[in-house]
């Protein structure tokens, strides 16, 4: 993971950082953004609020459920890492919260006026992708049944096919991965997974960079999976900093 981290590119080669992150509650819309500041022990992050209030014009209700960042946890850890990792000299970023509503695409709805929204507003960009998505993780230490062998062996492998099919940029397969497992609840992170394949561009390289699966901290039992990759926009492009000019929505 760490040297996946080290490739990261410089900050002045991208202009934003665009973090998709796991909502872990319940809302009506399927993507929320906010223009808040988070505060990390190597300094304050910025948001970028001119990009918000664009994307607010074009889609009335992208801030409507604004609140639901208050506990947004996912995207506090993403602004910690990337403050360190720039060392207190991070980009603006732009955090967007992905509910459940965000897993199934609606012809003409919410999910694909975001999906072409952000196209748009990010076209002269140069963009980091940052995805903060939770894996597998099943058992009594996360209030879930104990695990068999069996089911544990099929957590590891489901995690490992929805890592291949983000890797090969289908959204269609990844999303099967994520919900056709019998036993197995989705996992946490399958909306930020889906808004992340269904953004990058077509033709996108992608790197496994780690992958466990064990115990979690603590007494009671459980199983996790961690997963790491590092993914790079098409081999025609001059470099590897995403812009999304021609997201899947497959």
């Amino acid at each position: 993971m760490r040297r996946g981290l080290a490739r990261a590119p410089r900050a002045r080669d991208i202009d934003l950082v665009v973090v998709l992150g796991t909502d872990y509650h319940p809302g009506l819309q399927p993507f929320v953004v906010t223009d808040k500041r988070y505060a990390t022990p190597r300094g304050e992050l910025q948001s970028d609020p001119a990009l918000v209030r664009a994307l607010d014009r074009r889609l009335p209700w992208i801030r409507r459920e604004e609140i639901r960042h208050r506990e947004a946890m996912s995207l506090e850890l993403a602004a910690a890492v990337l403050q360190h990792l720039y060392d207190g000299s991070c980009p603006p970023v732009l955090p967007v919260l992905c509910g459940p509503a965000a897993i199934e695409l609606d012809e003409g709805g919410p999910v694909e006026a975001f999906l072409a929204t952000m196209e748009h507003v990010l076209e002269d960009r140069r963009v980091l992708w940052w995805v903060t998505a939770e894996l597998g993780h099943e058992g009594p230490a996360y209030g879930r049944p104990a695990l068999t062998k069996d089911r544990a062996a099929a957590l590891m492998a489901r995690d490992q096919a929805v890592l291949a099919a983000l890797a090969d940029g289908r959204p269609d397969q990844l999303g099967r991965c994520c919900k056709d497992v019998p036993g197995l609840d989705p996992p946490s992170g399958t909306a930020a997974l889906l808004t992340a394949a269904r953004l990058f561009p077509v033709g996108y390289g992608a790197e496994l960079v780690a992958y466990a699966a064990g115990r979690p901290v603590g007494a009671d039992e459980g199983w996790i999976g961690l997963g790491g990759a590092r993914f790079t926009r098409p081999v025609a492009d001059d470099d590897d900093d995403f812009t999304p000019s021609s997201p899947r929505v497959a």
